[in-house]
Formats: C-alpha cells, structure tokens, sequence
C-alpha cells in the first residue's frame, strides 16, 4: 500500500501545477478565466471518480478512462503545441501568445502601440544580436561606469556596442555658466583625440581608448582619466594622436557625432546616451543610465531589462531619484 502511494505521488503530484501551467499558456489574455474554469473542472472529475467507484467498482476504471481520454484527444491531437511550451518561460519583455500574434496580423500598430522586446539570454540565441549605439564623453567619469556596464552584459546578452563620441564642451557651450566649470574647454580635448581616434581607426580602437584612459597599466580602475598619450600607446594606436587635443582638426566630425546622438533624444540631456536596436528594430533613444557605480552582475542584467522596458513606453520622459 505505501508503494503504491509512493508511486501515485510521483506520477501525479505535479499533474495539479502542470495543468494550471498549461491553461494560462492556452488561455492568453484570458489566463484568468482559464484557471477559473480548471478548478471546478478538477473538482467535478474528483467527485465523479469517487461515485464511479463507489457504484461500479475497480472495474469500471480501465473503460472510463479509455472513454474519457477519447475526447481529450480529439481536442488535443489538432492543437499540440497549445499549451505545450518547453525549455524557459517567455521573458516579461517578449510580446508572446495573443500579443505576439495579433502585432504580425497587424503590423500597422506597432508603432502605436510600441512594447519593449525581449532579451536573447542564451548564447546559442547569437543569430539575433542586439545593437547598441554608445555615445560618450571620454573625460565624464558617470559615462565611464555606464560604459562599464554595458560591456558587462555582452557574456550574457549577444549584443554588440557601437562607440560614439559626444563632448560635455559642446553640450554647455549656449549656456552663460557652464555647469562643468570648464571656463577653459580643456573638456574639448580627450573629446577631440576619441575623435580621432574614432574616425582614423574606427570602432573597437575607441572602446579600447576609452578603456585604457580610465585604467592604470596594471588594470586598475581609476578615479579619473589618465595621460592621454599613454592610453594611447597601450591601446596599439599612435601617441601622435594626442595632438588631435590643441587642433581643430576634428571639431567638424565631433560636432556631426555630438549632434547625431543627442538629436535622438527630445529632452534636455547630459552624457550618456544609448540608442538600441533589437532584432526586431529600433527602441527610442535615451539618456544614461546614469550609475554612481558599476552594478554587480545581478543587477546589470536588471537594470539592463529595466531601460529597455522604459526605452519602449510611448509616452515615457524621465526618471530620476
């Protein structure tokens, strides 16, 4: 008897989860109703279960149960995948079910109705790869936590990042008292070198840049930005470069990069700002995040899905705290 108990629990004790599973995957947007309905319906088989016993006997189970499972196949066998879903549960992010389905019916109202898409976790998902357009100032050292912070995402989401150049210098220059406190405008010169830099050697050397001129030769971390020619020399590029910092050279191509990233954002703005395109195409620009400091790998993926998610709200300005 308690085998046989034993044995009944492993085979039906997860039977409850599965079908509650199953109906909210069938019922979509009813999934409420759905569940609803999956109770009195287990209910009912229970009680009826128990009067077959009690007036037929042991005997009548192998028929009813065939007679049962008859039209259970009917409706099952048409319509196999509903209900059916295996391996990880659809991410909040990803338009899924009835949603999914209506937006490819009619596509004419994705862009009034715009959702955030969903992030390709897995690494064998790498077919769809996301884009990130990066706009910096090199010398803002917020920027550089944000740039930390992006680059950590790329083991965990098949995401490639595209270096810009954007310049504090150029973002102040109509105000009567910069907030920078750049009377200056020294801050024009590393803006003016990851130009260069930028436009000479193109994509990885900026982010390479970017990264050697706030770490020290032994990787450390610093608190603000090295010698320029150094980082320079580390990275592989030529420490020539570094005279691109007196010159106006490259204020032509810095403006056009400047105006390009923040002339995607409809607001009142500060650096960074990250422009996104998923496989499915491109979410609304936005400012920052800005982070005090690097979230830990927990929290980057949080914060990640938290920018996209606001990044595809119609309508959605600012939030700060």
């Amino acid at each position: 008897m308690y085998t046989a108990a034993a044995l009944w629990g492993l085979g039906w004790g997860g039977v409850p989860t599965l079908f509650q599973t199953a109906a909210a995957d069938a019922g979509g947007d009813a999934a409420d109703t759905a569940q609803a309905v999956l109770v009195p319906l287990w209910d009912a088989a229970m009680a009826g279960g128990g009067v077959l016993l009690a007036v037929v006997g042991t005997a009548a189970l192998p028929w009813s149960v065939l007679a049962l499972l008859a039209p259970v196949l009917a409706v099952r066998g048409p319509h196999a995948s509903v209900g059916g879903h295996t391996g990880p549960r659809p991410t909040p992010l990803l338009p899924s079910g009835p949603e999914a389905r209506r937006s490819a019916r009619h596509p004419e109202r994705n862009d009034r109705r715009r959702t955030a898409p969903s992030i390709a976790w897995e690494a064998d998902m790498a077919d769809d790869r996301w884009t990130v357009d990066f706009w910096l100032d090199p010398s803002c050292p917020l920027t550089r936590n944000t740039a930390r912070w992006i680059t950590s995402l790329t083991g965990h989401v098949p995401l490639d990042v595209r270096w810009h150049v954007m310049s504090l210098f150029l973002l102040n220059e109509h105000r009567d008292e910069d907030p920078e406190g750049d009377t200056e405008g020294y801050l024009r010169i590393p803006a003016r070198v990851a130009t260069a830099v930028r436009s000479d050697h193109g994509n990885d050397a900026l982010g390479a840049f970017h990264d050697a001129l706030w770490t020290d030769p032994d990787g450390t971390h610093r608190e603000w930005i090295g010698d320029i020619a150094d980082a320079l020399r580390r990275c592989g590029l030529p420490a020539d470069l570094a005279d691109a910092g007196w010159g106006t050279g490259y204020d032509a191509a810095l403006r056009e990069s400047h105006q390009d990233g923040v002339g995607r954002v409809d607001a009142e703005i500060g650096t960074p700002v990250l422009a996104v395109t998923t496989p499915d195409g491109a979410l609304p620009a936005v400012f920052g995040p800005v982070v005090a400091e690097v979230p830990s790998q927990a929290d980057a993926v949080r914060l990640w899905q938290a920018t996209l998610l606001l990044a595809g709200v119609p309508g959605f300005r600012e939030l700060k705290r």
